[in-house]
């Protein structure tokens, strides 16, 4: 069998025999990229208020508070990170679904004719 033959039936066995649909996940990664930007936003002002925490506990020396807090402010700027590259990926999908739609019907007739011998 050739291995293209078997992704192929692994990808149809993942939709469950229905065919991907290019509208749908543009749909939903359009909605993803919304809430995403909001999730970052909220993030973004998270972390900025808690450095400005930080700045304000040093100048009042609560050093132990300071450190405690520090904690947080790299946990959130973690967590910052990750959303910007879950974004970036989310709009290089985007912009390449048309790619997918293409491939997908460009595999199907070679897997038909491969399966048929037309």
């Amino acid at each position: 069998m050739s291995v293209l033959f078997i992704v192929f039936k692994e990808v149809k066995k993942k939709t469950n025999g229905r065919s991907f649909k290019t509208n749908k996940f543009k749909a939903l990664l359009n909605l993803a990229l919304s809430r995403l930007s909001i999730l970052k936003n909220q993030r973004q002002v998270r972390c900025s208020q808690a450095i400005s925490d930080v700045t304000d506990l040093l100048n009042l020396g609560h050093h132990e508070n300071a450190y405690h807090r520090v904690d947080h402010v790299i946990k959130d700027q973690n967590t910052l990170d990750v959303l910007f590259f879950i974004h970036g990926y989310f709009t290089l999908l985007l912009d390449r679904v048309h790619l997918l739609e293409h491939n997908t019907t460009h595999l199907l007739r070679y897997l038909t004719i491969f399966k048929w011998g037309i």
